[in-house]
């Protein structure tokens, strides 16, 4: 997809942006490029929504998503990275990830592990191999319920599963990309087999997929630490293996889980920040805070945004606009969408997920991406259980030097069961906060470092914060319709997408600017019927 082309009469044309957050920022970046004048509205105190960053002491933590996957050559992730110099300045999972086992389920699946190193021989060759076994006998003699491990002493495990994911990764003609396009190599056919059945489905019943073709056939040979490894990746999602569709599953176990993560000091805030630095050097582009949209409304000439700001109603007039926020908020804007399009609105899932940034004396991790939790599960105590299967740790490096006498990490935690939606929001802030702090004792001790240099925790809670797609939905094209043009208006967000993630942020702002600058170049902007 080209970004919209520079016009000089855009310049008498403004257009407002609703919501400051990735998606947004991507939007007005592409429409300043464009030539047009450009008003962002933001309801926070501070531009950045979900994925943003604090900084304490020179040390940057994300206050929401902290990666996202290796960019595509010539995509519109690779391209704004590149404009602004982030490329290449992260720490990948192919390199510098690492697992952090629940020791107890290493124990029972340790036949898994042995038939699978027995099966490629060579690594027995291996000393990490020879170490993990040692550590393994002290952990499981001393009671140390985490076990460290190399992401790469896994190989052996997944291979199977590595095998048949591979087939499915971009530029081999077969990726389940997100919108679906004919293009992925995946036929609308296959697409809607593998959407209306679950991830569980796909993998676990052969009954479900003997239709399918040979090269979209499952492993059989499936142990329990692959299966926990898949209930891992999806719940970093706020996905669980019962509730996400085959479709979607699969892109994101080839991203994910095969394929490699990457994260920027400050995680996804430091693209936010990019963006903001580079939005606020451009005359054409002004960013307001605090400021409420109520109500999005048409004169017949101009579309009229009122908001609120500072307590006092305000009203902007423009020839467009770009509704950034999740769809949930945006039906309160106005009424006289399209029946179809306010019912794919409503039929859109969120879940809920908190992030705790960990404020360390000494560095630890510095060489390491993070970890994940394999076959984790919480204290039975625990309100949230900050940190089972699903959670996800981002080391904080970069911003400091072995001997600056300060550290970090970030624990990302999503809810992924739909019972537990809401619950997070319901709990003392407090509690949450305690947990968080034997959660980062724990893994502290898990991998040889002294608890005692945890200084601080910081919580930050996400209500609704991830898209979660069920099965069906991208078949039915839910979120195709959810994000339709309606006059001169268009959206972006992840939920323009369907997948919660940089990409979709990224990528659906790109294209709302695209959407837009296409109508008011090629059209008069078409009547749009709001609430008088």
């Amino acid at each position: 997809m080209n970004a919209p082309a520079h016009n000089q009469s855009n310049a008498a044309q403004r257009i407002v942006v609703v919501g400051a957050g990735l998606a947004g920022l991507t939007a007005a970046m592409h429409l300043n490029d464009a030539g047009f004048k450009v008003e962002i509205l933001e309801a926070s105190s501070e531009p950045g929504g979900n994925a943003w960053l604090t900084t304490t002491g020179g040390m940057r933590q994300p206050t929401a998503g902290s990666c996202f996957r290796f960019p595509t050559p010539g995509g519109v992730v690779e391209d704004l990275l590149t404009r602004f110099k982030l490329s290449g300045k992260y720490h990948s999972t192919s390199t510098s990830m690492q697992v952090l086992f629940r020791t107890s389920a290493l124990l029972r699946n340790l036949h898994e592990v042995i038939v699978s190193y027995l099966r490629q021989p060579r690594w027995l060759l291996h000393p990490k191999v020879w170490g993990l076994t040692g550590n393994l006998l002290v952990a499981g003699l001393t009671g140390r319920p985490l076990l460290p491990a190399s992401k790469e002493l896994g190989e052996p495990i997944f291979a199977d599963l590595y095998t048949f994911l591979d087939r499915l990764s971009p530029g081999k003609g077969r990726f389940p990309s997100v919108p679906w396009g004919p293009e992925c190599g995946i036929s609308r056919d296959e697409m809607m087999a593998l959407d209306q059945m679950t991830i569980r489905q796909f993998f676990f019943d052969p009954e479900m997929t003997h239709h399918l073709p040979n090269d979209l056939q499952p492993p059989r040979r499936l142990g329990q630490l692959v299966r926990l490894a898949l209930t891992t990746t999806l719940e970093v999602e706020g996905l669980l293996l019962d509730n996400c569709s085959a479709y979607v599953g699969l892109y994101f176990l080839v991203g994910y889980l095969y394929g490699d993560l990457v994260a920027l000091s400050g995680g996804n805030g430091a693209v936010s920040e990019a963006l903001i630095n580079h939005l606020r050097t451009q005359s054409a582009v002004n960013i307001q805070t605090e400021s409420k949209v109520d109500r999005i409304d048409h004169d017949g000439s101009a579309y009229r945004v009122e908001f609120t700001h500072a307590d006092q109603q305000e009203t902007l007039s423009c020839q467009g606009v770009v509704v950034a926020t999740p769809k949930h908020t945006a039906l309160g804007m106005f009424t006289e969408l399209p029946e179809e399009q306010k019912a794919a609105i409503r039929e859109i899932e969120y879940s809920d997920y908190a992030i705790a940034n960990a404020r360390l004396s000494d560095p630890v991790w510095t060489k390491y991406f993070g970890a994940y939790f394999i076959g984790d599960t919480p204290d039975a105590a625990a309100k949230a259980g900050f940190c089972k299967a699903g959670g996800v740790v981002n080391s904080t490096w970069e911003a400091f030097g072995d001997n600056q006498g300060i550290g970090g990490f970030s624990i990302l935690k999503p809810v992924a069961a739909r019972k537990g939606q809401g619950q997070i929001t319901s709990v003392n802030l407090s509690v949450l906060r305690n947990e968080a702090e034997t959660e980062v004792r724990r893994i502290l001790a898990a991998i040889g470092a002294n608890p005692d240099i945890l200084e601080d925790v910081t919580l930050h809670v996400w209500p609704k914060g991830l898209v979660s797609p069920r099965p069906g939905q991208i078949a039915r094209r839910v979120f195709e319709t959810a994000s339709a043009p309606f006059g001169a208006i268009t959206f972006a967000n992840q939920d323009s997408i369907g997948v919660g993630c940089l990409e979709s942020a990224v990528e659906s702002g790109a294209f709302a600017a695209h959407q837009i600058a296409h109508i008011l170049n090629q059209n008069s902007i078409p009547r749009c019927e709001v609430t008088k």
